[in-house]
């Protein structure tokens, strides 16, 4: 269910509840093939007893989409409580959707912000589409060659350092962003088990840039060993089970922080 705000709808709102919980990120967060009661965000104000929840997540969504709200929108204006936290719902693939690599921008992401750094700055420059005129219109033509169909080539063939800064560099932006709208810092990343891994040494690069940044995380990738058991069958996305049990460890961790 969907509101008069684009943002899909978390049910059981308490008026006599005095926290809010934002919830960004793909459609882990959003709740991809569950009912509105099964969603991440859903089971956090289920198992907490002063938070509501608001789902701002949506399918293919990356960090710069999250960046791209908070720029457009005033967030207070959808939110009723006077304190509480944001919650990004980060995982692997989301390095790529913020670079707009090849794969992704052909998928579905040609329409999506497009941000880059430049002398240390990060600028937003409309789409990938137009944006980046000239990467992209390579990407349209690349991408229906025989070579790269038959070999699954993706461009760029390597997440480098500079992927992961842009990415680390959006999430910090937003945060700020979220600061400035809410009057706290309460914003943290969540890192989602998943079946989609970046190599150790990349993953152990990010969290460092979200240290040095002071972006506060939970590393919970390693929490379970996600499997079939943990997704909807076919489809790899988690099921309502693996996010009762995901936000359960979110609690904990929350309440030691």
């Amino acid at each position: 269910t969907i509101d008069n705000y684009c943002k899909r709808v978390t049910p059981d709102y308490d008026s006599n509840r005095t926290k809010y919980a934002l919830f960004f990120g793909c459609s882990i967060a959003f709740g991809e093939g569950l009912e509105d009661n099964q969603t991440f965000p859903y089971d956090f104000q289920q198992q907490t007893n002063e938070y509501n929840s608001y789902n701002f997540g949506y399918s293919g969504y990356g960090a710069n989409h999250m960046l791209a709200r908070m720029e457009f929108q005033n967030l207070t204006d959808q939110v009723k409580e006077k304190d509480g936290a944001a919650f990004y719902v980060f995982f692997g693939d989301h390095v790529n959707r913020s670079i707009g690599s090849m794969n992704t921008f052909i998928g579905w992401l040609s329409n999506a912000p497009y941000y880059y750094l430049k002398d240390g700055k990060l600028v937003r420059d409309r789409m990938f589409k137009n944006g980046r005129y000239w990467v992209s219109k390579f990407y349209e033509l690349v991408y229906q060659t025989s070579i790269v169909n038959y070999f699954k080539i993706n461009f760029p063939l390597k997440l480098q350092h500079k992927h992961y800064e842009l990415t680390a560099k959006i999430v910090q932006t937003s945060k700020e962003k979220y600061t400035q709208q809410f009057g706290n810092d309460n914003f943290y990343v969540i890192m989602y088990p998943s079946f989609e891994f970046l190599p150790q040494e990349d993953y152990d690069y990010f969290k460092s840039l979200l240290d040095k940044k002071g972006i506060k995380y939970f590393d919970l990738q390693k929490f379970i060993n996600y499997g079939t058991e943990h997704t909807l069958g076919g489809d790899p996305h988690p099921n309502a089970n693996t996010n009762k049990m995901i936000v359960e460890e979110l609690i904990k961790r929350l309440k030691q922080k």
